[in-house]
């Protein structure tokens, strides 16, 4: 693709119906988008948006799974300068309530159903306010004070809710093109929000220039690719955008399915899997594989060391964090993420730094990995810079690597941050969850070793005054209040005699850790 242009939403959308017009960017196995369809239905949708008020640095909520909509709905968000606020689809209600505020969401665009539930009826348990709203604009809800309309990319039948029919164009191109043209390469593009270290998720703020030259500057895949890594969090992001620019096709599945997806995989001759280490597995394990045509993924087949590229730890700066499965190290390996190259040189710097003192490792060794250049997020949603970024200009990540022989491997986190299929946990988040139960005085929360999912989330709790406590009704609490991957799957009850404590005052989670493995 020619790189002329300026690196923005509407600049590259525009390009890539031109370019690579009725082939397909997305497929799933119930429907399609073409480049040029993914372009009309936007602009489309970008002429009611600006109609409806919505504009440059407007905050816009996408609720949405592996759907055209979320595609259409991110490029007519951010091809007239608003900014893309991209909601998890495992949220629970609490949680989607809480990120909505977070990301202070003035227009959220939502679908009719979603993961084959009523999406209306859930946005109702998770804002309750709505169901006594009589009109669909100009919404007033304290809990998320700033949102002024929901719509719906599809049917409804609630006042409160503004129906869209994406076939409906209205017209008139001007205003949407004047509006395109005040877009620039510093303009916000999107925030995605993910787990931090503490109970407040962080907003991850990119630009449109950072976001489309970072996933624009590499190499282009021979044929389609088979992702498994949803549109709302980083991977699926890079892979979008990545798309757009070389006119690669995304093939997916609304709910991963490993047989299903080798269906497709098969039948659309994909060619690169991008997806968790679990997912991989569960393709290369299942038992069809031997029987199927494969020839065009080898990733899949090859019985030598495993020789694919998995995006695995990549930081919600969109850095280049790409990994490959060590054979050495069995199911829970280092992760090669980087060597230095002329693709990533120009939009990253990196060092390795002692994560205690914070002094910079020399030549081979282990440390915390630190990321700063033109490709690496502008900074966190309401935070300073100086929050984020150190006086050099570099963001620490968290993520503990060793270097050898100019290459990078992943071994680990600095922080306490649980990783279970892929997905962050805040050990803060789910304390604070348990500890809101009357018969719990204390919760700590921690990641063991998982054979499948990397980690499990387990937590000791101690009663109030003797309290009785509950093991299941504890689970099912947390289950109301938080996603399913952040319930603890194993809880254990201690007197508060029994903790282990740090000289510090801190609990010893190290402590903690051993008394779930020991005998």
């Amino acid at each position: 693709m020619s790189k002329t242009g300026s690196p923005t939403a509407p600049e590259i959308v525009r390009r890539a119906a031109d370019e690579f017009g009725d082939r397909d960017l997305l497929v799933l196995p119930d429907t399609r988008l073409t480049f040029r369809a993914a372009e009309a239905r936007s602009r489309a949708l970008a002429k009611r948006l600006l109609a409806a008020g919505v504009g440059k640095g407007t905050r816009v909520g996408l609720h949405f799974g592996y759907h055209p909509e979320f595609v259409v709905a991110l490029l007519a968000v951010t091809r007239i300068g608003a900014m893309a606020a991209p909601l998890s689809t495992s949220y629970a209600p609490g949680e989607f309530r809480a990120a909505v505020r977070r990301a202070d969401v003035d227009t959220l665009l939502v679908p009719p159903q979603l993961l084959g539930r009523d999406e209306l009826a859930f946005v109702e348990q998770a804002v309750p306010e709505l169901v006594d709203a009589s009109r669909a604009n100009r919404l007033s809800c304290p809990a998320v004070p700033y949102l002024r309309q929901v719509w719906v990319l599809g049917a409804s039948t609630r006042p409160w809710a503004t129906a869209i029919d994406l076939s409906d164009d209205p017209g008139d191109d001007e205003l949407v093109e004047q509006a395109e043209s005040e877009v620039t390469p510093s303009d916000l593009f999107v925030v995605i929000q993910t787990s931090g270290s503490t109970a407040e998720p962080k907003g991850v703020v990119h630009t449109h220039g950072a976001t489309f030259r970072k996933t624009g500057s590499g190499p282009a895949i021979a044929g389609p690719i088979f992702l498994s890594m949803p549109f709302f969090w980083v991977g699926g992001l890079i892979a979008l955008c990545s798309a757009l620019q070389t006119g690669t096709t995304l093939v997916c599945q609304e709910r991963f399915e490993p047989g299903e997806a080798l269906d497709l995989i098969e039948k659309y001759r994909v060619t690169l899997v991008a997806s968790w280490f679990t997912v991989m597995q569960a393709l290369r394990n299942h038992p069809s594989v031997p029987g199927r045509d494969l020839d065009c993924i080898p990733m899949l087949t090859y019985d030598g060391p495993s020789p694919y590229v998995i995006p695995l730890g990549m930081t919600e700066t969109l850095g280049p964090h790409m990994t490959f499965p060590h054979p050495e190290y069995g199911m829970d390996p280092p992760r090669h993420l980087w060597g230095s190259n002329g693709v990533t040189a120009p939009l990253y710097g990196h060092q390795l730094v002692d994560p205690e003192t914070g002094e910079v490792v020399e030549g081979d060794g282990e440390g915390e990995i630190c990321v700063r250049g033109a490709g690496v997020a502008v900074g966190m949603y309401k935070r300073e810079r100086e929050e984020v970024f150190d006086a050099d200009g570099w963001y620490r990540t968290g993520d503990r690597v060793a270097r050898r022989e100019g290459l990078w491997w992943f071994v680990g986190r600095t922080t306490e941050m649980i990783k279970v299929r892929g997905s962050n946990v805040a050990p803060p988040e789910v304390e604070a969850v348990l500890e809101s139960l009357p018969e719990i005085k204390h919760a700590f929360v921690l990641g063991l070793p998982h054979p499948e999912f990397e980690e499990q989330v387990a937590a000791v709790v101690v009663p109030l005054d003797g309290a009785a406590i509950d093991v299941e009704g504890v689970r099912a609490h947390a289950g109301r209040e938080l996603s399913s991957y952040k319930v603890p799957s194993v809880v254990l009850t201690l007197a508060e005699d029994e903790v282990p404590w740090l000289g510090t005052g801190k609990p010893d989670k190290r402590a903690m850790r051993a008394l779930f493995t020991s005998p």
